[in-house]
């Protein structure tokens, strides 16, 4: 009986077909979790290039022949369609694309440390990775509305209260409780487990590709737009001013 543990998604796929491992641990090799993608890569394109473009000369096959309408949905399909229970170990912030790929995985285990934020607002963007249709489904309307339109961050406690999380647990108690719960579902029959699942995700997912392939398009025209421009040039020029090198992490 083996447990996957991984901060890199790509080893998922190897995982997928190796009978003896049954559950996939998620979790951040440093002090966040995930904050989405390095926005100071995608700042100044060549003239012509389009966020869709880019997203495939840096994680696909090079220059698409026509516009993809899943973009980074792909990956995100292949997560969310896992066949073996995944748990996401949030260790710190959990930012955009970050906050999707938490919300992918079919259990969330948070330390004190852990804070979401979809952020795209801020920059004049919208959804992807499905977090529109996961974060509805996880939170209810109104809730996801607010937490998309002010782009504000969700404390640990505050996700434990909405069911983003289903546990919050001390900083450095985290991997432990994320490996002690894995071996418990690691334990179960592998058939079973694997049937359950996808019951389960057929009764809930049955739009998740369409939304997909509705976040996608919307999010290269959003990219493509001056708003989105003025504001991540914004971004940028507060982060040089600040100090702060990395990715894009959230704010208030």
């Amino acid at each position: 009986m083996d447990i996957f543990l991984t901060g890199r998604i790509v080893e998922a796929d190897e995982a997928r077909h190796d009978d003896r491992v049954r559950v996939v641990v998620t979790t951040g090799a440093g002090r966040q979790f995930c904050v989405g993608a390095e926005l100071g890569d995608i700042t100044a394109p060549p003239a012509g290039v389009s966020l869709d473009d880019l997203y495939h000369q840096n994680f696909g096959d090079g220059r698409p022949t026509e516009p993809d309408p899943l973009g980074p949905g792909r990956p995100a399909l292949a997560i969310r369609t896992f066949e073996k229970p995944t748990i996401a170990a949030v260790n710190g912030a959990a930012a955009g694309g970050g906050f999707a790929l938490a919300l992918l995985h079919d259990f969330r285990i948070a330390s004190t440390r852990a804070r979401f934020t979809t952020s795209f607002i801020h920059l004049g963007l919208v959804a992807e990775m499905g977090l529109s249709h996961t974060l509805l489904r996880t939170v209810g309307p109104e809730a996801a509305m607010d937490i998309f339109l002010t782009g504000r961050i969700v404390e640990a406690d505050e996700a434990l209260a909405l069911g983003l999380v289903g546990r919050v647990v001390e900083h450095e108690q985290l991997e432990k409780a994320a490996l002690e719960y894995a071996a418990r579902l690691a334990a179960q029959p592998p058939q079973a487990v694997r049937l359950v699942k996808r019951t389960l995700l057929e009764a809930s997912d049955a739009s998740f590709v369409d939304q997909l392939g509705v976040e996608w398009p919307r999010q290269v025209d959003a990219f493509a737009g001056e708003e989105a421009r003025k504001a991540i040039d914004a971004f940028l020029e507060r982060r040089r001013g600040s100090g702060r090198g990395g990715g894009a992490g959230p704010g208030r």
